[in-house]
This record gives C-alpha cells, sequence and structure tokens, in this order.
C-alpha cells in the first residue's frame, strides 16, 4: 500500500467517524426514559412485559431496572456512559485501527522498499565485484605487458649492439675487400682520356713507377653526390695491397717535400689557368668517408692541426706534441674540444662532484668552466696561496644547504641534501695544502678532519 492509499483509507475511518458521531448528535429527541444514557424522571411509569411470545429481554431492557434502581440509590450510575465518554470511547478505537492500519502500511511499505534497495544493493555489489575482478585482470595484464615491454626492449638493445657490431664488421670486411685500392681525386676529365696513363704519369711524378701489369683495375667511379662539380674520381686496384701503399706512402712523400707545390693537374700535363690539387688516398667506404669528412670538419672548428687515414682508419691530432686520437664513430667527435673535466661529467651525469685545486679566488667563479646542467659552488682559495680552493658541481633540481664546519686550516665545504629513500646526507670536500704548518698542527688537522668524517658518516652519490 502506498501513501495514497494510506491517505485515502485514513480520509475514510475519519469521514465514518464524523458520520458517526453526527448521526449521535442528529438522533431524535423523546422520552427514552428507560435507556442507560438518561436517568428516569417519571417514577409513576409502569415497565409492562412485552406481548408476544417468550422472548429473552434485551440487555437494554435488562439494564432498565437497575438503572431505575441506581437512580433512586443516588445520582451517578456507574453503568451509563455520557455523550462525551461515548465519543471519547469511539475516537479512541478510531484512532487505535488507524494506528494499527497505518503501521501496517508503513511496514509494508518499508518493508517493500528495502526489498527493492536490498536487490538495488545486491546488483551494485555484484557490479562492483565484476569490475574489481576486471581491474585485476586488467592489473595482471598490464604488469604482464610491462614485463614484455622490458623484455623487448632488452631485447631490442641487445639487437641494436649486435646490429651496430655486425655493422663494424661489414664495413671493416667492405675495407679490407679494398685495401688494393686507391682512390685518385681531382683529376680533370676528358673524352679520349686514358685512367691507366694518367696513373702511370703520376707514378712517374712521385717517384714510384708503376706498369701495365700491376694495375688489375682502373676506371672512373660514380659520385658521390650528383650535384657536386667536382669530376669523377679515379678509382685503382693493384695487383697487392704492397704495391697500393708504395704508391700512398710516395704520393705522401712528394707532398711533405715540396709543401708549396703538392700535386696538382701541372704534374700531370695538364694545362689550365688554375692548377687544381690532385688527391691521392685510400678508397674508402661510403661510412667511413663521411667520418672522414666529419673529423675534418671538426678539426677546423677546434683548432686541431692533422687529421687522417690509416688504413681505413681515421685518426686526428691536435699539434705535433699531442697524442694521436682515434676517431672510432661520431661520439668520439662530440667528446672533442671540451674541457676534460666537462666532457667527463657529461658523460656519467653525477648528481655531485667533489672539486680540489679550483684556483678560483674570491669573484673569479664566471671564469670557472661552465658544465650545462650544473652550478657551482665554491670555497675561494687563500690570497696568499698560489693554489687550493675547493668546491662541488652540483646538479641542478637538487636543493643542498652549505653547512658551517669547524675552525680548521684546512681548505673544506660541507654540504646537506635530502635524498629521497634515505634522508638528509652530508657531503664534503678537503684539501690539505703542502703549506708551511709544523708537524704538530699539520697531524692534528689531519685527525680532526678523520674524525669529523667518521662522525658525519660521509655518503657521496654518483
Amino acid at each position: 500500500m502506498d501513501s495514497c492509499e494510506m491517505i485515502l483509507e485514513l480520509q475514510g475511518s475519519l469521514t465514518s467517524s464524523g458520520k458517526l458521531r453526527q448521526e449521535l448528535v442528529n438522533s431524535p429527541k423523546g422520552d427514552n426514559s428507560n435507556t442507560p444514557v438518561r436517568t428516569a424522571t417519571n417514577e409513576k411509569v409502569t415497565v409492562r412485559k412485552q406481548r408476544g411470545n417468550n422472548v429473552a429481554p434485551t440487555a437494554a431492557a435488562s439494564a432498565a431496572p437497575n438503572c431505575a434502581a441506581s437512580a433512586a440509590a443516588g445520582p451517578t450510575c456507574n453503568l451509563c456512559m455520557t455523550k462525551e465518554e461515548l465519543t471519547a470511547i469511539i475516537r479512541k478505537e478510531l484512532q487505535d485501527s488507524l494506528c494499527v492500519q497505518i503501521k501496517t502500511s508503513i511496514k509494508d511499505c518499508i518493508a517493500t522498499q528495502l526489498r527493492e534497495i536490498t536487490s538495488e544493493m545486491n546488483d551494485i555489489k555484484e557490479s562492483i565485484k565484476f569490475s574489481s575482478d576486471k581491474f585485476e585482470e586488467f592489473k595482471s595484464e598490464v604488469i604482464s605487458f610491462k614485463k614484455n615491454v622490458q623484455i623487448i626492449q632488452k631485447e631490442n638493445e641487445n639487437l641494436r649492439c649486435t646490429v651496430s657490431s655486425l655493422q663494424q664488421r661489414v664495413n671493416q670486411l667492405e675495407q679490407l675487400s679494398r685495401a688494393s685500392n686507391l682512390e685518385i681525386q681531382c683529376v680533370p676529365e676528358f673524352k679520349a682520356e686514358n685512367p691507366s696513363n694518367i696513373v702511370q704519369q703520376l707514378s712517374k711524378v712521385i717517384d714510384c713507377e708503376v706498369q701495365d701489369k700491376d694495375l688489375v683495375f682502373c676506371s672512373r667511379i660514380a659520385k658521390a653526390n650528383p650535384q657536386s662539380s667536382r669530376p669523377r674520381s679515379l678509382l685503382v686496384k693493384f695487383q697487392n695491397q704492397r704495391q697500393r701503399d708504395a704508391y700512398l706512402t710516395a704520393a705522401t712523400k712528394f707532398n711533405k717535400e715540396h709543401p708549396t707545390d703538392k700535386l696538382n693537374t701541372s704534374h700531370l700535363g695538364i694545362a689550365n689557368e688554375k692548377n687544381t690539387a690532385v688527391y691521392v688516398v685510400e678508397h674508402l667506404t661510403p661510412e667511413i668517408k663521411s667520418l672522414h669528412a666529419a673529423t675534418r670538419q671538426k678539426a677546423r672548428e677546434i683548432g686541431y692541426k692533422f687529421s687522417w687515414v690509416r688504413n681505413g682508419r681515421v685518426f686526428i691530432r691536435k699539434n705535433e706534441s699531442s697524442e694521436y686520437i682515434y676517431v672510432r664513430d661520431a661520439d668520439v667527435l662530440n667528446t672533442l674540444g671540451r674541457d676534460e673535466l666537462i666532457a667527463t661529467v657529461i658523460k656519467l651525469k653525477p648528481d655531485i662532484l667533489a672539486l680540489n685545486e679550483t684556483w678560483t679566488k674570491q669573484g673569479q667563479e664566471r671564469y670557472a668552466p661552465k658544465v650545462p646542467g650544473y652550478s657551482l659552488k665554491n670555497t675561494p682559495r687563500p690570497h696568499d696561496r698560489t693554489g687550493g680552493g675547493v668546491g662541488f658541481l652540483i646538479r641542478r633540481g637538487l636543493r643542498v644547504r652549505i653547512k658551517p664546519h669547524p675552525p680548521s686550516e684546512l681548505e673544506q665545504m660541507w654540504l646537506e641534501l635530502t635524498v629521497p629513500g634515505v634522508g638528509k646526507v652530508v657531503v664534503g670536500t678537503a684539501y690539505r695544502p703542502d703549506s708551511g704548518l709544523s708537524p704538530a698542527k699539520d697531524e692534528k688537522a689531519e685527525i680532526n678532519l678523520m674524525a669529523y668524517n667518521a662522525a658525519r658518516n660521509l655518503q657521496i652519490r654518483i
């Protein structure tokens, strides 16, 4: 039963009770002397027996003598009720009945609603359980996918290394197959030219004569860049590598002995308005040739004096007194020309790097080498010393605080930083210069430093 039906039933009950009260009020007035509601006032009235068959007297009739007797006995009769009392009884009965009906209706309504809510809650629980199961399934799949991705990434890295290694081996084998070849560059082209004659003419100039029988192959080769204005190079293949090396060595020697008149078109008997240089080089693979070109360009940029190729390997040297550098790949070129410290920091990427002997006085920090992504914090060297100075290179983004240190003859600096998962860490650097300290002070300073380090339990994270 819903709320509307309850209200309608309640209104009907109230209407019925109202009608009953109205009927009681509007009942005809008469000489109801024998009613239990009113006491009989006429003592001369004789109560006669009813005519007819022997019928048992009604409750009202049987109650009349008692009422009359009680009226004679006293002013009040316990068996009689007034109109107000009867109305109150009826009202109470109606209220009790209505309360029972309302309670029953409310209980039924609440029970129905609870059943619906319980059903919906069960559906929600099932849905949540289904979603939870799916989430766990997706989670396990994601974990599995992550593991697979890591495995694939590792395999990809291994394959990349393998491919790089195989590519290097292929380049080496390809270069080895060209061990007997030479490339003569910048020789002007003519329609009726004989490449073998050009090679033999050049061999006479460099004092390394070559016969036709020493040549296996001699011809022009295609340009690497078709748009280039340079003539096509001459490719010469000798009978063996020894003959090739002798020819190449003779050409190099000639250029060293004639620095102002190196090999050019005039030595080949070619008359031009301007003599063009002629180059005798090894026949390199495209990869090594590209690396050699990049090395020459880098040498010009950073002021390196020499760059050359020997047996398919590219080398570079800063000057006559410096060591040569083998340029294995482009990564080696990227480190050339940089300060060694900067190159090391960029390669290793430390969080903090302790520095000693910075040789930086107060106000000279701007002259210190600039390391990309790092800031410098230092203690200037004393003005009365030629060396010294300590500091740190700190990766940008780390929050550090300079800690005060006990007075000492040492040049030192201490930092405090917070490392996730570790907590506060103190990092220090110290330099004990070889100064005029007395042995006692010197020993004491060293002992103090050792004690301070042990107490602080220093850690450095690189």
